[in-house]
């Protein structure tokens, strides 16, 4: 009944590491040779980032990352929670006491350092929590040795704490470290390492939807994390789904933003200089890169529904098929995504009568909206935005129709933008008894930009 996919080809990862304070690093394939072709695009299976993630020579992707760095929480002297301020107090009175008849790295030291980090961290005291785990980690390596597995739950400390001030290069080291120590260890595997991998996948993603940058530097965003959530899949992906969701929807989400990177290429064949040939070079690699997008989305789609097939998961098999549906109806591969709603519409027949996939497959959905191995969060923008309720057709083919105001007043006069930015949407349409189905009276929040003075009012009306 359903369609067998073949061809899906998985490059286990060469680990490769030496023990340096200034980098950890993990080997991957060769970008730049991917052909029409190839199916299961090698690119498709670069392994975790190699020495050039999270230390670009691009300065405008630095300024990127510093415009689009999350807003730490403040840090002054006072913490509101009180109970919170006691108990860093009191941590810190135990280090002292216990250090007055404990050696420096006694382990009974390292342990309280490292909740006394944690405590720290949660009260956004970055500097200090840095130092703590730095001490727990030493504590570690004096007692269990520089490829001990012990060090990985203060190395995550420190990842953490990177990562909550958006500190790329640094927890990418705390990271790639974690990946190194485990790789000395052959025959041991857990999931230490897996929600890590995801969320530094993620934090790249965010990164690019606070500011889309059209060119090089937004691309860069776009395959650093492409690369940390495929590693996750090349050492994680055999776990059974009902265990674990691989990152196979992030991944067609990165793939997804690469469509709207897609420039033209100037083949001119005279160089007035050799900067203007090197920029030409990179254009091009860069243009071959994106247009293999679609191919990277439907690989990893693929081998999400491989393995729903494999473990006979009929929940597993359906949401892989409406993804790739979604795939195909942004790429405007309508047809196609017709025949995948179809046979997803067929799966979801063998669910319970009450499984939620019945009811949101009978009504439009917006996209992107594929199936997250973590729950994405909203990303705000630099600009402010509002969320405005109309009404509109959306026929079969997912494009929006016959807009109209759903509400006068405050919102109302908000209409015009709501209209705009209605008619980029792209929905899954409403499939009744296998077919695509167009709906005339569809009620839906369309989030508009709003100018600054227009955001400073609607955050004092919504005071």
């Amino acid at each position: 009944m359903l369609c067998a996919f073949t061809g899906l080809i998985a490059v286990l990862p060469a680990v490769q590491a030496a023990e340096k304070e200034s980098a950890w690093n993990v080997t991957g394939e060769n970008e730049n040779d991917l052909t029409p072709q190839a199916a299961d695009l090698s690119e498709a299976a670069a392994e975790v980032p190699d020495s050039a993630v999270g230390q670009t020579d691009s300065e405008v992707l630095q300024e990127a990352l510093q415009a689009a760095r999350p807003q730490s929480p403040s840090r002054t002297a006072t913490i509101r929670n009180r109970k919170l301020v006691n108990d860093i107090d009191a941590r810190f009175k135990e280090i002292n006491e216990l250090l007055k008849y404990e050696d420096t790295f006694s382990p009974k030291v390292g342990e309280l350092y490292f909740s006394y980090a944690a405590l720290l961290l949660q009260a956004a005291k970055f500097e200090e929590a840095r130092d703590a785990f730095t001490r727990a980690l030493h504590v570690q390596k004096v007692n269990n040795g520089i490829y001990a597995l012990e060090q990985r739950p203060a190395l995550k400390g420190l990842f953490e704490t990177m990562l909550s001030q958006g500190k790329t290069a640094e927890f990418e080291e705390y990271l790639n470290r974690i990946i190194w120590i485990e790789s000395q260890h052959k025959d041991y595997r857990d999931d230490f390492t897996f929600d890590l991998l995801v969320r530094a996948g993620n934090f790249y993603i965010d990164q690019y939807m606070a500011r889309p940058l059209y060119g090089p530097a937004g691309l860069e965003l776009l395959r650093k994390a492409n690369r940390y959530l495929t590693f996750a899949i090349k050492r994680y992906g055999e776990a059974p789904l009902n265990e674990k969701l691989m990152p196979h929807g992030e991944l067609a989400l990165v793939n997804t933003l690469e469509k709207k990177l897609i420039t033209r290429v100037d083949r001119s064949s005279a160089f007035p200089s050799p900067r203007a040939r090197n920029e030409f070079e990179e254009h091009t690699q860069n243009s071959k890169y994106l247009m293999h997008s679609f191919n990277r989305g439907e690989f990893f789609l693929k081998k999400y529904l491989a393995k729903a097939q494999s473990e006979k998961a009929p929940a597993n098999i359906a949401s892989a098929l409406l993804q790739l549906g979604d795939l195909n109806q942004i790429y405007e591969r309508n047809e196609v995504a017709d025949q995948y709603y179809e046979l997803a519409w067929m799966e979801i027949q063998k669910l319970p009568a009450d499984h939620e996939l019945r009811f949101k497959i009978a009504q439009p959905v917006e996209l992107p909206a594929f199936e997250y191995s973590q729950q994405r969060r909203f990303v705000p923008t630099k600009r402010p935005t509002k969320l405005i309720p109309i009404i509109f057709a959306v026929g079969k083919n997912g494009k929006v129709a016959n807009i109209r105001p759903l509400e006068e007043g405050e919102n109302g006069k908000h209409f015009y933008k709501a209209r705009s930015a209605a008619r980029k949407l792209t929905f899954r349409p409403a499939i009744i008894d296998g077919k695509s189905v167009s709906v005339d009276d569809f009620t839906h929040d369309v989030r508009i930009k709003l100018s600054r003075k227009e955001g400073q009012e609607n955050q004092q009306s919504s005071s």
